[in-house]
């Protein structure tokens, strides 16, 4: 199970301002909760009281460098459930499978709440139904059939009159997982396969020096802008490899400066004389 938030939102009903995205990274399944704030604390609150007991209790709970899931004490309540805390790479919010349901969310509320944009909390309840009933196209089924091993709705039977010999045959649980499964990996070996024009093969060993893309900011204080500083910065040193593409880099010293896709390091040349 991944998660994230999204927000700040217009304050709605209740003076919520948050939601906490929970997706179950295999049935795709989607758990909306609206926040007033977004701490440790609400965060873990919502789990506890109501994504555990109701939905599911995962074996790991990855998410990005936020100061809520960083904290001290948010780590010590999920390692007291046997729950494994990771993190994503710094600075690559793709990398996070919530990051599409925040996708889903802006094209929901651009159509419903472009209006009365303090009603979103409204909104809520319907997006969960419509998100965990629609057929995902990863897995071939909708998140309610894998999560809960209910049947998918079907409009054409509730309108047509058919028979038990017309009904499709009902499937396991089981076989559904099987069939998931086996889809997901054949995509992910597709997506694999696919060439990129303009991909480079460049993958840095261990102890190898780098630079790292870093995000200028402007002062105008100062009388800097962003726009003429390096976008690099470095050389940092490869300390750690985490497949397929995340890297851990150390600056000279050998204290950590973070874990970064690949996508964020470039090779560092020595400056010749």
């Amino acid at each position: 199970m991944s998660l994230d938030l999204y927000g700040p939102l217009p304050t709605g009903r209740g003076g919520v301002k948050y939601i906490l995205v929970c997706l179950d990274v295999f049935s795709k399944h989607v758990a909306l909760y609206a926040l007033k704030s977004a701490t440790t604390k609400s965060c873990r609150n919502k789990l506890k009281s109501h994504y555990f007991p109701e939905v599911t209790t995962p074996q790991c709970i990855p998410s990005d460098h936020g100061s809520q899931f960083t904290s001290p004490s948010w780590r010590k309540a999920l390692t007291d459930l046997n729950i494994d805390v990771k993190y994503f790479p710094i600075r690559h919010p793709e990398s996070n499978p919530a990051e599409r349901v925040m996708r889903e969310l802006n094209k929901y509320f651009k159509i419903y709440c472009h209006t009365t944009q303090e009603k979103w909390p409204e909104m809520v309840p319907y997006i969960t139904k419509w998100l965990n009933t629609s057929v995902s196209g990863t897995t071939g089924y909708s998140p309610i059939e894998l999560m809960f091993d209910e049947p998918r709705p079907d409009l054409f039977r509730e309108i047509l009159d058919k028979t038990s010999e017309q009904l499709p045959e009902a499937e396991t649980l089981e076989s559904k997982t099987l069939k998931a499964c086996a889809r997901m990996k054949l995509r992910a070996n597709d997506k694999r396969n696919k060439s990129k024009t303009g991909t480079t093969k460049w993958r840095p060993q261990l102890n190898e020096r780098v630079l790292l893309r870093c995000q200028p900011t402007s002062d105008v204080a100062q009388g800097v802008i962003g726009k003429f500083q390096h976008p690099f910065d470095g050389p940092f040193i490869i300390s750690k490899f985490i497949p397929p593409s995340m890297y851990e880099v150390s600056n000279s010293k050998g204290k950590l400066r973070g874990m970064f896709n690949l996508g964020h390091l470039k090779p560092y040349l020595d400056s010749v004389d």
